[in-house]
């Protein structure tokens, strides 16, 4: 089981992880506009990582029968 408390931070640091996601896919979109294909495949990946991060934090709610409310 998990905590009230432990749950809703680590509700808000899913939202924050997917935030940042979209930031880098943002910034990717924009360099592979301009033709700088290797910025915009360097954020990709860290847009990727973002979201793995996310993922952690969600299946450890889960595992701890817990509930993921996505803000």
């Amino acid at each position: 089981m998990i905590s009230k408390k432990v749950e809703k931070l680590m509700n808000e640091q899913i939202v924050n992880e997917q935030y940042s996601a979209w930031l880098y896919l943002s910034m990717a979109a924009y360099f592979s506009d301009i033709n700088l294909k290797g910025f915009a495949q360097w954020l990709r990946a860290q847009a990727k990582e973002e979201e793995a991060h996310a993922m952690k934090f969600y299946g450890h709610i889960i595992d701890r029968c817990g509930r993921v409310e996505l803000g």
